[in-house]
């Protein structure tokens, strides 16, 4: 097959070269230093096989010696303690073993509200009977994760009665009517019946976990249960965890 003119003019230019490197004796060692790169790669490939391991080397004391790690627990040190608070977890445990360890967590930011917050607390005309919408007759929340929905508040995907926002028509904004009772001050038959009613993330007065994490504040925890053990009662009945309706008052509990 004949060369076009252009490999023709190629190959002439690499003679030349190859002369001109000649002439001035870099040739050879340029060809010296390539036959050096690859023996070199191929003891490099072989290195591994021919390698003594760390366990023979030590045996034949010839690998510097070195620390050795060694489990903190076999050795019997103290695992460290991570827990920044571990004397208020302490008191919290002391009389009330079975209180929400999380409610004495700090908070990474200021937790503040103002007047636009009061306006959008919500109310209810009726009370709703807590732990009744969801459970069977033995009082057992009924789980059922094909047909249940899953609460912002308590993450549960139970049976009963949910919230729908008309303002976000979100996820975010179902709720399950314990939660909304006992967190908001708001009864979810009022809610469904009210086609303007809007969530607590969109009245920005949210506080599950999750969001209040969000802004740097600590997780309310069961608010419930220690309001129960605190003996404190708002004057609708309900438990004073009802930050929809005095939302200061987590504070001052966690504190």
């Amino acid at each position: 097959m004949a060369l076009s003119q252009l490999e023709l003019e190629r190959q002439a230019r690499i003679a030349a070269n190859q002369a001109r490197l000649q002439s001035i004796g870099l040739l050879d060692t340029v060809q010296g230093i390539a036959s050096a790169q690859v023996a070199a790669a191929r003891t490099h490939r072989k290195a591994p096989a021919a390698r003594a391991s760390g366990a023979a080397r030590r045996a034949a004391g010839t690998l510097p010696p070195g620390r050795v790690r060694r489990s903190e627990r076999v050795a019997g040190i103290d695992a460290p303690n991570y827990n920044e608070n571990t004397r208020l977890l302490s008191l919290a445990d002391g009389e009330a073993g079975s209180r929400d360890r999380r409610l004495m967590r700090e908070n990474v930011a200021e937790e503040v509200y103002d007047v636009e917050h009061l306006d959008a607390l919500g109310s209810h005309k009726q009370e709703w009977e807590l732990f009744v919408d969801g459970y069977d007759a033995s009082s057992n929340r009924i789980y059922d994760k094909v047909n249940g929905l899953t609460c912002h508040q308590c993450r549960q995907k139970t049976l009963g009665k949910r919230t729908s926002c008309s303002g976000c028509h979100s996820l975010q904004g179902v709720l399950c009517g314990d939660c909304l009772f006992m967190r908001y001050g708001e009864n979810v038959d009022e809610a469904n019946a009210n086609p303007d009613w809007l969530c607590p993330l969109c009245r920005d007065i949210c506080n599950c976990s999750f969001h209040r994490s969000k802004r740097g504040w600590a997780p309310t925890g069961t608010l419930y249960r220690h309001a129960i053990a605190e003996g404190r009662q708002t004057e609708y009945g309900c438990c004073v965890p009802n930050v929809g309706r005095a939302a200061h008052v987590s504070a001052h509990m966690m504190h």
